[in-house]
């Protein structure tokens, strides 16, 4: 296994190696960082397989109302998914820190509503109807406990 070194520990190289932020959620949008998120046009989620083995994938993310929300289409058929499912622990790379967080599901209609427009906004496309086949998950973005 390639071993790469981040923060004086060694990593598994396909895990989001970055310089690990001991940070709170509330530090992202301080007055010296107001877009730490709105900068980034995509953020690494770093989950845990079910055999132990860290799986890393690219997300979009938006903020809304001072909380960061990430969201799958197609949710039902990506693995990451399963993965938060069974631990809902995560890693998120952004720019080159990487936050320990914690992603919990999105079900309310009306926050749902906001983080799409959100998505509209910062990726600038059209809103268009889902795809009858097409399954969207939305997480919000946590402490651990």
């Amino acid at each position: 296994m390639i071993v790469v070194e981040a923060a004086a520990q060694a990593i598994p190289a396909q895990t989001a190696a970055g310089v690990l932020a001991k940070l709170r959620m509330a530090a992202w949008y301080v007055k010296a960082e107001p877009a730490a998120t709105d900068d980034a046009d995509e953020i690494f989620i770093e989950t845990v397989t079910s055999y132990w083995i860290p799986h890393s994938v690219t997300a979009w993310c938006v903020t809304v109302e001072n909380d960061l929300y990430v969201a799958a289409d197609y949710a039902d058929k990506k693995r990451w998914v399963a993965n938060v499912a069974r631990n809902p622990n995560v890693r998120l790379k952004i720019k080159d820190k990487v936050y320990e967080q914690k992603l919990v599901p999105v079900t309310d209609a009306t926050t749902i509503a906001s983080i799409d427009s959100g998505f509209v906004r910062k990726y600038e496309y059209e809103e268009e109807e889902a795809d009858e086949d097409m399954t969207v998950g939305y997480w919000r973005v946590v402490e651990r406990d």
